[in-house]
């Protein structure tokens, strides 16, 4: 993974401490024929998901990155925020308390991109909601 990544995936999470280190590890299992990044929203959790965060950040420094505001937001705006930061030409949506099924691939991912309704690519992959 790499700055000139084809696609961003997009995890919003609050406090999902329970969850996040799947949703994270599901992605980072995928291989694909392009570079992606994983960008991290943590909406000021409270209770330790931050920290996880920040871990795979640090582990991963080429291929995850942490995106955490000094104060709690809940606004539409949070996603056009992460969406001008990211570094692909697609944005793929996972929230912090899913994450994708070995049998979802990003090469199946890729054979949309291009297609003229493909300029957000969402997660329609990732399983039921567990909170």
């Amino acid at each position: 993974m790499s700055s000139r990544a084809r696609v961003t995936v997009v995890i919003f999470t609050y406090n999902t401490s329970r969850f996040i280190a799947e949703a994270l590890d599901s992605v980072l299992a995928k291989r694909s024929s392009f570079e992606y990044e994983v960008v991290v929203f943590d909406n000021c959790s409270t209770d330790g998901t931050t920290e996880i965060v920040l871990e795979y950040a640090r582990r991963f420094p080429k291929g995850v990155r942490a995106a955490i505001p000094e104060a709690n937001r809940n606004d539409n705006m949070i996603f056009a925020e992460v969406s001008e930061t990211s570094r692909a030409e697609y944005i793929a949506l996972l929230d912090g308390d899913d994450s994708w099924p070995r049998s979802f691939s990003l090469k199946d991912m890729g054979s949309c991109m291009g297609c003229p309704s493909s300029s957000s690519l969402r997660s329609m992959a990732s399983e039921t909601p567990r909170v």
